[in-house]
């Protein structure tokens, strides 16, 4: 887990960058009109956002300060996340030593928890998620692309 938290330590400060490029401007596009069409972020009063990063989530999406919780294992992105969202909740932590007894309508885990804690990381973000909640979650797949699940 150390080399995941080094890994976006250091690509912290200039992580939103990257989707600037027009190379990945189409993609992330995309991606994020898909995401705010799959989420329908309003009928959710509790969001536990996994791998919450630089708060990209909270950048497309306007939810509750007081029904957010966002972590992640790189201090250096939740900074970057502070920065731009400073009244949410966001912390750092480790996935797998996170603790909590809340459940939640919506659990997030948007390109992080389960490419680096496999099986066990996905398990473990079912155990969150409210009776009649929604776990969304998005994979990496062997060909480099992503599946949403």
């Amino acid at each position: 887990m150390k080399n995941v938290e080094k890994l976006y330590d250091e690509a912290a400060s200039r992580y939103d960058n990257m989707y600037d490029s027009e190379q990945n401007k189409n993609i992330v596009q995309a991606e994020n009109k898909f995401l705010q069409e799959m989420l329908p972020i309003d009928d959710y009063e509790t969001v536990l956002d996994c791998g919450a990063g630089t708060g990209l989530f909270l950048d497309l999406f306007s939810v509750s300060t007081d029904g957010y919780v966002g972590f992640d294992i790189s201090g250096n992105m939740i900074d970057e996340a502070k920065k731009k969202h400073p009244d949410f909740n966001l912390f750092k932590k480790n996935f797998l030593d996170y603790q909590d007894t809340n459940k939640y309508d919506l659990v997030t885990s948007l390109f992080s928890i389960t490419d680096y804690c496999g099986n066990d990381g996905f398990y473990k973000l079912l155990s969150f998620v409210k009776p009649k909640g929604f776990l969304y979650a998005t994979f990496m797949n062997k060909n480099g692309g992503y599946d949403a699940t």
